[in-house]
């Protein structure tokens, strides 16, 4: 787990990051970028999965709708993870 925080604070502290957060004029989010990054990374990975995922799942049905549906699908998808992980980290609170 040090490990892993000390490439966090590696990232945090690359020079080219901190300048490009000032230059877009939002500084505290220097602390935090990698984090959003990655959050950012994983949602767009769930949306392009969540076509295959829904295909096995509901097969001839979710592969009936249209193109727009199916993105729209997809969004819907994330939502629901995002709500899930925001319910459950709210929860102790």
């Amino acid at each position: 787990m040090a490990s892993l925080a000390l490439y966090y604070q590696q990232l945090v502290d690359l020079p080219a990051a901190q300048s490009l957060c000032v230059l877009v004029g939002l500084p505290k989010l220097i602390s935090y970028w990698p984090a959003l990054l990655g959050i950012s990374i994983v949602f767009q990975l769930l949306r392009l999965s969540s076509n295959t995922l829904s295909s096995l799942v509901f097969g001839a049905k979710f592969d009936s709708l249209s193109a727009r549906q199916k993105y729209d699908w997809g969004i819907r998808v994330v939502s629901q993870v995002h709500a899930i992980i925001v319910v459950v980290l709210a929860v102790p609170v």
